[in-house]
């Protein structure tokens, strides 16, 4: 990912593992931006260990970015015909 290089980083349907997430934060130059679209762990899903948790992302991007998106929805991912629960975040490094 490299350090201050990027002024936009994406991660759509990449991961959960906050370790590439601390990447991604480093990465980022001053006012990049990081997109983030993956499930949501549920009442349902949360035993699975697939997913970010309700305010997971805003926890790892607080220092240093401003949230400027941080929802949890219903819909349908990008490949899928069916409907899931999906974390949609975006932040702005200061």
């Amino acid at each position: 990912f490299g350090t201050d290089r990027w002024d936009l980083v994406t991660m759509i349907y990449a991961t959960d593992n906050v370790s590439w997430l601390q990447k991604a934060r480093s990465s980022l130059r001053r006012g990049g931006l990081i997109v983030v679209e993956y499930f949501a762990k549920t009442a349902e899903t949360k035993d699975d260990g697939d997913g970010f948790a309700p305010g997971q992302l805003a926890a790892v991007f607080g220092e240093g970015f401003t949230v400027l998106r941080d929802e949890v929805i219903e819909d349908v991912p990008d490949w899928a015909m069916d409907r899931a629960t999906l974390v949609r975040f975006v932040a702005q490094k200061r």
